[in-house]
């Protein structure tokens, strides 16, 4: 998998993971808002109005990666899965994290009720 691939699944799969985590709160009926806006952090009914966006998250990516000659004179970097070969290969990791502001959530019509 190329790097930018796996980017692209690990962040897409990190923001799904919070709409599906904030859908299931709301089909059991638990009170808690997972990446409240600045709004809904006040308990205003506003359902998410107002989004702070400052308040975004790092997500701290690291992955060995190889690095192979291609045709042309070019290279290619794949994310490292198992082993390699090590023809004409070189292997290095890279660290670093990725800023994500996740999206606001939809909450019940009732959510801010008192019960």
């Amino acid at each position: 998998m190329e790097l930018r691939e796996f980017i692209k699944e690990v962040s897409l799969e990190i923001i799904q993971g919070v709409t599906d985590t904030q859908d299931e709160i709301n089909k059991k009926g638990i009170k808690s808002i997972v990446n409240p806006t600045s709004d809904q952090s006040l308990g205003n009914e506003t359902k998410g109005k107002i989004y702070d966006f400052g308040k975004y998250q790092k997500i701290d990516i690291e992955a060995a990666l190889i690095t192979r000659e291609v045709k042309k004179g070019g290279i290619s970097v794949q994310v490292l899965s198992g082993s390699y070969s090590g023809d004409k290969e070189s292997v290095s990791k890279v660290k670093f994290s990725l800023p994500i502001l996740f999206p606001p959530v939809n909450l019940p019509d009732d959510f801010f009720k008192e019960t």
